[in-house]
């Protein structure tokens, strides 16, 4: 049995630019019945990619989603950021910080989507839905709001990478449910930024992808009681350490289970989430990482099911 805390699917053919055939039928196919999964949305959606972005046009990168095999690294000349501003009408703003093109302005750009996916998650016992919230003080409450009164979710998701905005600039969230954070290496996504919020939140705050192995935020998710850690997904991250990993710790990564294990120095195993990063990770995969850990049964158990069951109330 395991419960996969990070997941992710498409609610559209259209409009998503990466990985487009993650459809519910391909997701549900990694969960057995006694296996779980808490779903989000895929963050990238056209509504934060400018039509001006090279990513947009290169034929390499639409056909093969995967910045590796682009032709020569060329995705890099021609990147067009998208930001998410806030207005003061309890709006938000989806402006390209590079040309200025403005993709968007209302209150929600990914309602749609969301619904979609509560849509689509309420067909299956075993899948609980997570919503992906947008960097915005102007809207989030709102948003929050909305979601909790209307439909049975189990969490939030805030993808600072995608918004090109630190949850830092956030204000508290009015919510008892747990939010899961993406975490990277640059200015926006940092984990440092997660924690910085987490000290001024009231509820639960996850960092996802093991806080890039920032030995001060592993230090930080162990020592305050509202921070969690997901450790996906490991076998990505150990592929592509020189660059999703921090140093030190990156130059002791030699395989996915390393990753946990260097986790382990830090952060107490009541604190540790399994997920896949599903597609970027298969389920399959990661939970063979985990049950090759050379720790007890009982601790293997806390990472695959129980850690989160108390964390999402999945009792």
């Amino acid at each position: 049995m395991f419960i996969d805390t990070h997941s992710h699917l498409n609610t559209s053919s259209r409009g998503f630019y990466f990985y487009n055939g993650l459809s519910i039928n391909t997701l549900i196919s990694n969960y057995s019945d006694n296996c779980k999964a808490i779903v989000c949305l895929n963050p990238k959606i056209s509504e934060f990619s400018c039509p001006n972005d090279c990513t947009r046009k290169c034929f390499y990168y639409s056909t093969n989603s995967n910045v590796e095999n682009c032709k020569k690294g060329c995705i890099y000349e021609d990147i067009h950021p998208v930001s998410t501003f806030d207005s003061t009408d309890g709006t938000l703003v989806l402006k390209c910080l590079k040309c200025g093109y403005i993709l968007y302005e209302g209150k929600d750009p990914l309602k749609k989507y969301n619904l979609k996916l509560l849509e689509q998650v309420s067909n299956f016992d075993n899948l609980y839905p997570m919503i992906y919230l947008n960097c915005s003080n102007e809207t989030i409450c709102d948003e929050v709001k909305f979601y909790e009164s209307n439909f049975p979710i189990v969490g939030f998701k805030i993808h600072p990478q995608t918004n090109y905005r630190s949850v830092d600039e956030l204000d508290k969230i009015p919510t008892d449910l747990p939010i899961l954070i993406h975490t990277g290496l640059n200015k926006y996504d940092h984990p440092k930024n997660a924690i910085n919020f987490s000290k001024r939140h009231n509820g639960i705050v996850i960092l996802a992808h093991a806080a890039r192995l920032d030995i001060e935020c592993l230090k930080a998710v162990n020592e305050l009681p509202n921070l969690y850690l997901d450790v996906c997904p490991s076998s990505l991250l150990y592929k592509s350490k020189n660059f999703a990993l921090a140093a030190p710790l990156r130059e002791k990564i030699n395989s996915p289970q390393d990753i946990y294990m260097n986790v382990l120095k830090y952060v107490s195993i009541n604190k540790i989430l399994f997920g896949s990063d599903y597609s970027w990770g298969i389920p399959s995969e990661e939970l063979s990482v985990v049950e090759s850990l050379p720790i007890s049964k009982f601790d293997k158990e806390k990472i695959l099911y129980r850690n989160a069951m108390e964390v999402y109330n999945l009792y």
